[in-house]
């Protein structure tokens, strides 16, 4: 397989044909003869890429039955057609590339699932473009240089990336990820069939999931409780919600409209969901924290200035300051202004 980088991140079959050098009947034909139904293969990307980070960022956030990091490779559960499957993720570095295993008898639905993996792990992105723009500031400078081709993850399902970005608001990333444990272990639908990682028995729970009686057994605020079931009712009303819009300001404006869902968890769905490059979390406390000075936080206003410098890339420069923040012991983070929360 050629993994000269390539443009294209859509399925369409002429991007197909330029990625892999034969359209999508040959390779689902190839497929079709693997053993059982596995199929692997590389999905090109321009270099760098920052591997470490990004299989960070997903460990940390990992929900258990449903994902996993094993080995530095990304697994996961999915379902296409209401049929389970299960993909794996590794690095290639020394073929620009990403190691992609799919296990899914649909072999049809190929193409839409490359696809979904290219926006996850940000395949189509120039990382020349964005360092050379973002090393520009003399405050991002130095953390490009320690994460060159730092990409911004993406998502399998804007559904389920956006119920994680509700079960985040206002509190840390390792309680947001016990708080989605819960919710799969609550409302999760195991898998009809066993698949080829045992570790991964369950499905992100479905949209019609999330009712009221069954939300009330996660232990949530009433309010939090309210997000996540109107944000389940409007993905059933709108087959198109997460879908990218026009502009940056028609996406937040949308997103902001629904119940629960402020600036924060508005900008943080567009960052990842839409890939919305210039999407920006300037009311997010790490980056209050760590932008300001001798243990002062910068308000939401001073940090959105600041972040003027970064566009069109600030999602970018986002996630600079997130892996470099973590990189932070924590009792290093303490502030003396911490605002309460």
């Amino acid at each position: 397989m050629n993994a000269r980088p390539a443009r294209c991140g859509g399925a369409r079959p002429e991007c197909f044909q330029q990625l892999y050098e034969r359209p999508p009947g040959a390779l689902r034909r190839r497929a079709a003869t693997a053993a059982g139904y596995g199929i692997h293969l590389l999905l090109p990307y321009r270099p760098p890429y920052h591997w470490p980070a990004m299989l960070g960022f997903l460990a940390a956030r990992a929900m258990q039955h449903v994902e996993s990091v094993v080995d530095g490779r990304y697994r996961r559960s999915i379902e296409i057609d209401d049929v389970a499957g299960w993909i794996e993720i590794g690095h290639a570095p020394e073929k620009h590339a990403l190691a992609v295993s799919i296990h899914h008898p649909n072999l049809g639905a190929l193409p839409g699932m490359i696809a979904r993996i290219r926006r996850l792990f940000d395949l189509a992105s120039d990382p020349d473009a964005i360092d050379a723009a973002l090393a520009r500031d003399e405050r991002l400078a130095p953390l490009v240089a320690a994460r060159p081709g730092l990409r911004v993850p993406g998502a399998w399902s804007g559904f389920e990336t956006a119920i994680r970005a509700i079960l985040g608001q206002q509190i840390t990333v390792a309680a947001a990820t016990a708080l989605a444990n819960k919710l799969v272990a609550v409302l999760g639908r195991p898998s009809r069939s066993a698949g080829p990682f045992a570790e991964l028995t369950h499905l992100f729970p479905a949209a019609g999931c999330f009712t009221p009686a069954l939300l009330d057994q996660i232990g949530m605020p009433r309010a939090r409780r309210a997000a996540l079931a109107g944000l389940a009712a409007a993905s059933l009303a709108d087959p198109f919600l997460f879908d990218r819009k026009a502009d940056l300001e028609t996406a937040i404006a949308q997103l902001s409209a629904l119940p629960g869902l402020g600036p924060w968890t508005a900008h943080y769905i567009a960052m990842r969901v839409l890939r919305e490059n210039d999407a920006c979390l300037a009311s997010d406390i790490v980056l209050r924290r760590i932008l300001g000075a001798q243990g002062d936080y910068l308000s939401t206003a001073a940090v959105q200035a600041r972040a003027e410098a970064w566009r069109p890339w600030r999602a970018y420069a986002v996630m600079h300051l997130w892996a470099a923040d973590q990189a932070v012991p924590s009792q290093l983070k303490e502030s003396k202004n911490a605002p309460v929360l």
